[in-house]
């Protein structure tokens, strides 16, 4: 069917949709001017007339104004640039020879003064809020001046790096966002639009490279206007385009935030703020609010430009609807949004429906717009070595090599491995190894990475000197595969047989730990840790292993201990500050944990697992907005994080609603279908932590039904049976079966193994109870509380020594623990150790002032030796802590009445018998009612 197209002229008249031909007619016959435009049938969106291309060259006399202007005219400009993979052009690649792939220069800024810069994101006439006035023009002399510094300052920050000596080790240095500054003299509104414009042009290009350019040039922008909208929107679009190549700290969501903000203030409704609005959203993985802010703007704007197309498309294809996605990318006309990004991201969405000839079109025209547009080149690479003929992409991969400048981390990594591939095509097996220890350097914690790493290893056996090394990394990848898998024993085995056949390596102790580790027992895991590092002394991440595995051991000691020795290790830095942080929430100190997260993040190189960590935290704090910004970080490092998944939906749930934080995970569903069990279980979680019960339950035996050995399920059924046991008396024998198939299926893990324990220790089911306990401490002897807990036993069995004994060896390992000393002090007290009792409640209170046991423990103990006043005055302090507590008014009416206020001593009693009128010593003080 032929396309249809509908003039929108600018008196507001509208014509019927007609064909191409008759447009043209109406154009040249001067009834269609370039102002008016026109919409794609049936389209209701629409662009300036000469932005199609199919049109365009009716208005202009284009070739004419090019050779006027020095341009190229259509035909040759890109010619050179299009063809990224040109097998002739090889040489003697297979030979070993080195090629370096040949693309000319973008053009340099400074093209941008002579000619009039498009500005795509255009906001609505009637939003700007003003009258468009002439605006006085800058001086000249001082912004030739100006725009020269600029140049200047670029020819030298932004050379390419194929222009330079190849470094062996590449460092990227991370982006540190930062506010504007004012220029401290007076505004200049002219300048700062002129500037602004300059910055498009690298913002365009899409690359890390561009957007460094692009953010540095809106803070000079600004410098001349700090109420410019548009360059405050831009520049924290800017630094959200850069966020993987960012210190992804506390500072760079602040600053993100603030900018945005301060646009919103001055303008809300710029097209460019809700751009930047829609990324930060999408940053925080929230992309239903953000398709719904863009909604709601073109309600208000009364129509929607072409570039919100884009960022509709792009919200889809990030919550895994393809199809919608490139519905979307489809209705924006030809030559209405020349962004580079925007080809790629339709040639990514028929790359992954394995169209890749549709494809491979898109990345080259992506590739007309930047020929260093690195994630379309990364792309033609992926498709060539679809197709076998990775070979074809030599030039392109040394390119990629030769700039990682314009890459983002994980960009330059998946080049590297790239990289390496095409070397073992070559058969140059030590460059594939070093491209791969480079990046492993980059990312060592990538999983799928240290897999291919290995992988490689195992296929270079054809040099000597990785022979015997080949041999254990093809176990280790055996036995890895295993672990993927679930198949612990035969992972195990394997481990085991490198373990003996390579005796002097660190890698199979390591990776037993790592197996202890993920099967959650980690007392285990420690212990090879420790092994392996003693092996290898060098392999300093085994110490940041280990104290992870003391710290969840519960072994603090430990942890202290290493966390002590490494501190000072410049490669550990963030790491012993990230594990800092995790060992004071163990130990409940919150802001402590804080300012130890902030620390690692503070870092040069991030330990990437601190911003679950610090996401949690926040979240506990009710700073949900902050924290879902760390749990996106989170999952761009490892997308495969559960907990980060279920923490954003935890937010959600406190800041909004039940159905968004469920939709949250259900989103996951379709990304992970692998975890369907492990989000359908958190699901159930959110529905416990929401109070509805029944849906709890069901999703919980929906996930159970997907995986019967998946143990959540199984700890949120306990959980609501749990809660369910005061008002039904079925529900503690279905708590306990639930329970224990949570502990059958990680034995590990003292959870199950207590909460048994409680409801035997409850219903003075003493043996059973002593036995689960007895397990915990076969399993995490360290755990907290293990000897306070067999204490609470002992006194309901009357072994009143044996308990005191018990909360003597908890006050060795815990001595902070307050209701330790308060449940010392009153068995003492009812020894008639009044002294040593006393002893333990001044230091309960000295601990923790707003201890309500300890100041009625003093207040006893008081009453005892007749000091009635002091024990009257401590009483009334437990009381303004615990209100609730009936003993308390029974103690404190018994103080009065023997000092003699009868009046306040049958108020207290009266008071007692209200909040505990089935006491059974009722009788007694029935009188004082």
């Amino acid at each position: 069917m032929a396309t249809l197209y509908v003039i929108r002229f600018k008196n507001q008249k509208e014509s019927r949709p007609i064909p191409e031909a008759e447009v043209k007619a109406l154009i040249q016959k001067g009834e269609v001017r370039e102002d008016d435009e026109i919409s794609i049938y049936p389209n209701t969106f629409s662009v300036k007339a000469n932005s199609y291309s199919e049109f365009e060259s009716l208005f202009v006399d284009e070739e004419k104004t090019m050779m006027l202007e020095g341009q190229k005219p259509p035909g040759e400009i890109h010619e050179d640039r299009t063809r990224v993979f040109d097998t002739n052009q090889i040489g003697n690649g297979a030979d070993g020879e080195k090629s370096r792939i040949s693309v000319r220069e973008s053009p340099d800024i400074s093209d941008q003064i002579k000619n009039e810069p498009t500005r795509i994101f255009e906001r609505p006439k009637e939003f700007l809020g003003k009258d468009e006035k002439k605006k006085k023009p800058i001086p000249k002399k001082s912004f030739l001046i100006l725009m020269l510094l600029v140049m200047v300052c670029y020819e030298i920050m932004f050379d390419d790096d194929d222009a330079k000596k190849p470094k062996q080790n590449v460092v990227m240095i991370p982006v540190r966002p930062q506010l504007p500054v004012s220029s401290g003299g007076a505004a200049d509104p002219a300048a700062s639009e002129k500037v602004y414009a300059l910055g498009l042009k690298p913002y365009f290009e899409d690359t890390v490279q561009g957007y460094r350019k692009a953010a540095d040039i809106f803070h000079l922008a600004l410098k001349y206007d700090g109420q410019n909208v548009a360059a405050l929107s831009m520049l924290a679009s800017s630094y959200l385009n850069l966020i993987e190549s960012s210190n992804q700290d506390e500072n760079t969501f602040s600053v993100i935030n603030k900018l945005i903000d301060l646009s919103k203030v001055k303008q809300a409704t710029a097209v460019e703020t809700v751009i930047a609005e829609v990324e930060f959203l999408a940053t925080s993985r929230r992309y239903d609010a953000a398709i719904q802010k863009l909604v709601e703007y073109s309600k208000v704007a009364g129509k929607i430009d072409p570039s919100l197309y884009y960022y509709i498309g792009w919200l889809y294809y990030l919550k895994n609807e393809n199809a919608n996605a490139l519905k979307y990318l489809n209705l924006i006309p030809a030559s209405a949004l020349p962004m580079p990004k925007l080809y790629y991201l339709r040639g990514l969405l028929h790359e992954q429906s394995s169209e890749n000839d549709e494809a491979v079109s898109e990345y080259k025209r992506a590739l007309k717009l930047n020929p260093k547009h690195v994630k379309s080149i990364l792309g033609l690479v992926r498709i060539a070595e679809k197709k076998g003929e990775l070979k074809s992409a030599l030039k392109p991969i040394q390119f990629l090599t030769d700039n990682f400048s314009l890459q983002t981390p994980k960009e330059y990594i998946q080049t590297l491995i790239f990289r390496a591939k095409i070397a073992l095509l070559y058969k140059r097996p030590d460059e594939a190894v070093a491209a791969l220890n480079q990046a492993l350097r980059l990312d060592s914690k990538n999983e799928e990475l240290r897999l291919e790493y290995y992988t490689l290893l195992s296929q270079s056996d054809a040099n000597p000197q990785n022979k015997s090394l080949a041999q254990m990394y093809a176990l280790v990848l055996e036995g890895e595969k295993y672990a993927h898998e679930g198949k612990v024993h035969e992972a195990t085995a394997v481990f085991i047989k490198a373990k003996d056949t390579f005796p002097k390596s660190e890698v199979p102790v390591e990776k037993m730990g790592d197996l202890f580790y993920q099967t959650g027992e980690y007392t285990k895991a420690a212990l090879n840790f420790k092994n392996a590092l003693n092996l290898n002394p060098k392999a300093v991440h085994l110490a940041v292993k280990l104290v992870d595995s003391s710290i969840k051991s519960h072994d603090w000691e430990e942890a202290q201990k290493y966390l002590g020795k490494y501190r000072t290790h410049p490669a550990l830095k963030s790491s012993i500050d990230r594990l800092a942080g995790d060992l004071a929430v163990q130990q409940g100190n919150t802001q402590q944990a804080v300012t130890f997260y902030r620390k690692a993040m503070a870092r040069d190189s991030i330990d990437t697992d601190v911003y679950a960590s610090y996401a949690n935290i926040l979240r506990d704090l009710d700073q949900c907005k902050d924290a879902q910004f760390f749990y996106s970080v989170s999952l761009k490092f490892d997308p495969f994080n559960i907990d980060a998944i279920l923490g954003s939906a935890k937010c959600l749930l406190k800041t909004d609603n039940v159905q968004l934080a469920v939709s949250r995970i259900q989103d996951e569903l379709v990304r992970l279908p692998k975890a369907k069990a492990d989000l359908i279980a958190g699901i159930a979680e959110i529905y416990f932590l929401a109070n509805d019960e029944d849906k709890a339950l069901q999703f919980a035996e929906q996930a159970i039904e997907l995986d019967s050995n998946y143990p959540e399920s199984y700890r949120i059924e306990g959980l609501v049976y749990l809660h369910k046991m005061v008002s039904d008396k079925t529900a503690k024998k279905k708590a306990l079966d639930a329970l224990k198939a949570y502990s059958d299926r990680k034995p590990a893990d003292p959870f199950g193994y207590i909460q048994r324990f409680e409801i035997f220790r409850t219903d003075s089911n003493f043996e059973q109870a002593a036995e689960e306990l007895n397990r915990v401490f076969e399993i995490s002897p360290k755990f907290p509380e293990l000897h306070y807990r067999r204490s609470q036993l002992y006194v309901k069995m009357g072994r009143t020594a044996d308990a005191l004994q018990e909360l003597a060896e908890e006050l060795k390992i815990n001595p902070r623990l307050v209701k330790a000393l308060d449940d010392q002090g009153n068995i003492l007290l009812r020894m008639n150790q009044l002294d040593e009792a006393m002893k333990n409640f001044v230091r309960a209170m000295d601990i923790n002032p707003l201890d309500a046991a300890a100041k009625m423990g003093a207040g006893y103990v008081n009453y005892i030796k007749r000091q009635f006043p002091s024990s009257i005055a401590l009483y009334q302090a437990a009381l303004e802590l615990d209100k609730g507590n009936p003993e308390i008014y029974k103690r404190l009416g018994l103080a009065y009445r023997d000092v003699g206020d009868q009046q306040k001593a049958a108020q207290a009693f009266r008071n007692y018998l209200d909040l505990a009128p089935d006491a059974p010593d009722h009788a007694e003080y029935e009188k004082y009612r």
